[in-house]
């Protein structure tokens, strides 16, 4: 049966009041897109460390958006304000002044126990020296952020194994970090990291004590992590590092010098395999 007159008249006037609805709220349609895909906003951020009567200011005035899903990494030479700016993403430092909004909601004005709870939900972190307990095997580490959850998973155990033969340690979940090598003991950071199904992954320096081979499967990992839905901000000082992110936020001296969106993005699954690792 073909659209009547009428039905199709009807149609017809519906669409035109769609397009006239778009059009007089195009701004609140763009900003509730720009809202589902921006994750974090940073306006005007500064950071300044006292100790004392001396004041060193590291940040100024820093502005950054950083979508949903986005692999990103901070780069520029050493002292310029790489690790503060990630730990003010993290929420393990307030800036000095400036806004910081997360989902939407500026969480510069939550008090420590409400940016705890976030922290803990929402954010994973893996740092350089790896920070895991020397005398906890690689199961107990991974484990261990699990000890602030509420309720306390049933299946943790279960899970902590899963995300230990994710990363390749499935063989070394009894193995105390002394036993094993700089790669490995990154890899159990990163399952620690992964624990709480964080929607953000911080690595500062991931591969900073590692060689390049064992570099190229630390980012293996994290672009793996990325296609699966995870937002990556990793903190590097080395270029090939970076060149594995999508977009690149370089610092200078305490301000965004550039951003750029990398074109020809490295593979590290590729760059194994021409290493001649399977």
């Amino acid at each position: 049966m073909g659209v009547t007159p009428n039905a199709h008249g009807l149609l017809l006037n519906g669409f035109r009041q769609s397009v006239k609805l778009y059009r007089d709220n195009k701004k609140l349609f763009s900003s509730c897109y720009s809202l589902e895909i921006m994750l974090i906003k940073l306006e005007n951020i500064t950071k300044t460390f006292v100790s004392g009567k001396v004041e060193t200011p590291v940040l100024h005035g820093i502005d950054l958006e950083i979508n949903r899903r986005e692999f990103c990494a901070i780069t520029g030479p050493s002292g310029t304000g790489k690790s503060t700016l990630m730990h003010i993403l993290g929420l393990l430092e307030p800036p000095t002044s400036g806004r910081y909004f997360l989902d939407g909601e500026d969480v510069t004005v939550l008090n420590d126990n409400q940016q705890s709870r976030i922290r803990n939900k929402k954010f994973g972190f893996v740092f350089q020296s790896f920070n895991l307990l020397p005398r906890a095997t690689a199961l107990e580490n991974v484990l261990l952020p699990l000890v602030y959850a509420e309720p306390y998973p049933r299946n943790a155990k279960e899970k902590a194994v899963r995300l230990l033969e994710r990363v390749g340690l499935g063989g070394r979940l009894n193995y105390l970090p002394g036993e094993l090598s700089g790669g490995q003991k990154q890899r159990v950071a990163i399952a620690r990291a992964l624990v709480n199904d964080p929607d953000i992954v911080f690595a500062d320096e991931p591969t900073g004590n590692l060689d390049k081979k064992a570099g190229y499967e630390i980012m293996q990992i994290f672009q793996e992590l990325n296609r699966q839905g995870n937002t990556i901000i990793l903190v590097t000082h080395e270029e090939f590092i970076a060149r594995h992110a999508e977009r690149i936020i370089e610092l200078h001296y305490g301000k965004i010098k550039r951003e750029t969106k990398v074109t020809e993005r490295l593979d590290a699954s590729r760059e194994l395999e021409m290493m001649g690792v399977k």
